[in-house]
């Protein structure tokens, strides 16, 4: 998870690097996935992860 949490960070969004997934890191990815075109889920799973780079 802290792998996704320092992707996140370097790609601007405020995420806490802490390993833990909690609602402001939900919203971020539900976020990022919405910019990216993916559905916004809030699910890191194999698409989002990919296009994280991770």
């Amino acid at each position: 998870m802290r792998q996704v949490q320092q992707a996140l960070i370097e790609a601007g969004f405020d995420v806490g690097a802490d390993g833990i997934f909690g609602k402001g890191m939900d919203g971020e990815v539900r976020e990022f996935q919405q910019l990216k075109g993916l559905t916004a889920d809030g699910i890191v799973g194999d698409e989002t992860r990919r296009v994280l780079g991770v």
